[in-house]
């Protein structure tokens, strides 16, 4: 893949691109990449977990996307060793409880979008052990009342600057 000899590439947007893991495999050499943008790729060889095996290589990362990209638990582990990760957002994918707990890990995360999945008030709780965590997008789920208020106790949604912030 001829990006992949680009050693400098800081940002890679590869949305709706029809790449698969065979593709994500060789983005595993650009050892500055930061930014990493994989939205839409879903299909019979999705994305998902082993790209994310690939993509955890990257130890520079700082932002990923794989939304609508057939991501699930397991590769939402192998997201959660990246130690630069601040921005997530995995939207639309097939993530539970678990890959919640695997993403409580993530010591620099502080954005997070995990709209439309099967994530219960279990997996909300794990998320706000984080002491990064700063703004949480989790609508779509299955959340009770309870969790919600414990989100808006730790993320108030009333901070003038902007910086806390949660959706439904």
């Amino acid at each position: 893949m001829f990006v992949s000899s680009i050693s400098t590439l800081t940002k890679l947007n590869l949305r709706s691109t029809c790449i698969n893991q065979n593709g994500v495999k060789f983005l595993k050499s650009l050892k500055c990449l930061q930014v990493l943008h994989l939205n839409g790729n879903s299909s019979q060889r999705h994305v998902g977990d082993e790209s994310c095996f690939h993509t955890s290589e990257i130890k520079s990362l700082r932002e990923i996307e794989f939304e609508l990209s057939g991501l699930t638990n397991v590769g939402v582990k192998h997201l959660s060793h990246l130690p630069l990760l601040e921005n997530l957002y995995v939207k639309g994918n097939r993530i539970g409880d678990i890959g919640c707990s695997h993403l409580s890990r993530c010591k620099k995360l502080s954005v997070l979008d995990i709209t439309f999945h099967q994530i219960s008030d279990t997996g909300i709780q794990a998320l706000l052990v984080s002491r990064s965590l700063q703004h949480i997008c989790f609508y779509g789920n299955l959340c009770s009342p309870l969790v919600v208020g414990q989100v808006e106790k730790k993320l108030p949604v009333h901070d003038s600057a902007g910086l806390r912030d949660f959706y439904l």
